[in-house]
């Protein structure tokens, strides 16, 4: 499990921008008319920046759910322009880092 920071006090970020949060928890669904809910903590839905009005993709692999904020197309070309920009100057970077 990686986390930064603790639940209880707030997360100290690392300095990388592509932080790893790994958080387990047991939930058990919650009848909601004739569905079925689950109740995200509002720690959780801290750390995500995500709020009732937010919305999530479902995906499955067959046997995990995995709920995400749905992301923007910008936000997409985004992250594409960061991972190529660091790749190709990657030796730059860590020199300057230095």
């Amino acid at each position: 499990m990686v986390v930064w920071g603790d639940m209880g006090r707030g997360f100290d970020f690392a300095p990388d921008t592509r932080c790893v949060y790994n958080y387990r928890m047991t939930k058990k669904l919650v009848q909601h008319g004739n569905s079925a809910a689950l109740i995200i903590d509002k720690p959780i839905l801290d750390l995500l920046n995500v709020s009732m009005d937010t919305p999530l993709e479902l995906t499955t692999d067959g046997r995990s759910i995995v709920i995400s904020p749905v992301r923007s197309h910008s936000e997409d070309e985004f992250l594409a322009s960061l991972d190529k920009i660091n790749s190709r100057f990657a030796i730059t970077s860590e020199r300057l880092a230095k």
